[in-house]
């Protein structure tokens, strides 16, 4: 009887241990991501390396960028990771929601 007390105690302090590392995880995303995106504002899109391919492919090959509109969605996802208070809204809802379901549903 005691024996599984303790086992049980063992599995929720780990459990407590796991989720705080989490939750310390996500809640350090508002103060680490903006350090990020001044690293990667200055975004340059891919470009292939021509050289090592066939001449027969090198005349079909069209580069490609990012359109307005996905140029737009990327500004609103920097602009968005900075919002404090909705990231800490976040961190706590996955916290409360965490306990009865599963990462990928609380994800939507």
């Amino acid at each position: 009887m005691v024996m599984s007390n303790v086992v049980e105690y063992v599995r929720f302090l780990s459990k407590a241990f796991l989720d705080s590392v989490r939750d310390l995880k996500y809640g350090l995303r508002p103060i680490v991501n903006p350090a990020l995106n001044i690293v990667q504002y200055d975004f340059q899109w891919y470009e292939c390396d021509l050289r090592d391919l066939p001449s027969h492919l090198v005349d079909r090959f069209v580069q490609m960028s990012p359109d307005e509109e996905t140029e737009a969605f990327l500004e609103q996802s920097r602009e968005k990771s900075n919002w404090v208070l909705t990231q800490l809204w976040h961190s706590f809802a996955r916290s409360v929601l965490g306990w009865f379901m599963t990462q990928t549903s609380i994800n939507g």
